[in-house]
Parts: C-alpha cells; structure tokens; sequence
C-alpha cells in the first residue's frame, strides 16, 4: 500500500502528491475527493540518458505530472478504459500503451524506460508484476 498518491485537482488543474485517503486538500484550497476504483502504479527504470530530466506523464491526453529518475508513483483512477502516454524533454516518442481499471484489474502496473535513438529517443512503457515494482 503506497503511502501518498498522484492526483490532479480538478479546481485548479495542479498535479501533486497527496497523503493516501478518501480526501484531500490541495494548495488551492478545495477539498476533493480521492478517485476510486483503481491504481495505476508507474516506475520509471533507472537510465543515465535523461536522468536529470523529469518525465511528464499523461493519461488520457491530460497531464498527470512528471516523474524522475528510478522513482514510482502511485495513481488512483475510477474504472474505466485510459492511455498512458509519457515525454521526455523534447522527445514525445512513447509507445503509448491502453489498459482498463475494472473490478477484475483493479490494479495495473507499468515500467518506463527511454530507449536512446539516433537523432531522438522513444519512451518505452511496458506492463509488468508487482514484484517487478520497487517500492510496492
């Protein structure tokens, strides 16, 4: 069980980490309530190429914030059908994968990794386990 979560406000837009509960106060001052249903777990692999460069993360076209370097962030997310794109920098190559949160999946897990290229790199997210999740 994670200990904080990565919501976006829908007052004001902003991505943050909030305490893991049923609300939570952002800094705009709303009170929301937490997205249930799901997790989307997200571990972003270890790599010297970008790694002082956060990654920006969107679901459903919308951003969710970025990650860094070896770090896992937790998402919670209602039921529903959803496509992980990430970008890196300048380069918006990503394999852009589709994954449902249901009763029967309720938790999803994935691993990203830049793949280095000649003149741009490409995002590369994968599914994997939980026991393939630092942190989890």
């Amino acid at each position: 069980m994670p200990n904080q979560y990565r919501v976006v406000c829908p007052k004001c837009g902003k991505a943050a980490n909030v305490p893991v509960g049923p609300q939570y106060t952002c800094s705009c001052g709303s009170v929301n309530a937490t997205p249930q249903g799901g997790l989307l777990y997200i571990y972003r692999m270890g790599n010297f190429v970008g790694a002082a460069i956060g990654m920006s993360i969107y679901l459903n076209e919308n951003p969710v914030g970025a990650i860094a370097n070896k770090e896992t962030v937790c998402i919670p997310l209602g039921y529903g059908t959803y496509k992980l794109h990430m970008a890196h920098g300048p380069s918006r190559k990503c394999n852009d994968p589709v994954f449902e949160i249901s009763a029967a999946n309720p938790v999803v897990y994935m691993k990203a990794h830049i793949k280095p290229g000649a003149f741009t790199n490409t995002i590369l997210i994968d599914p994997c386990a939980a026991s393939e999740m630092p942190g989890v």
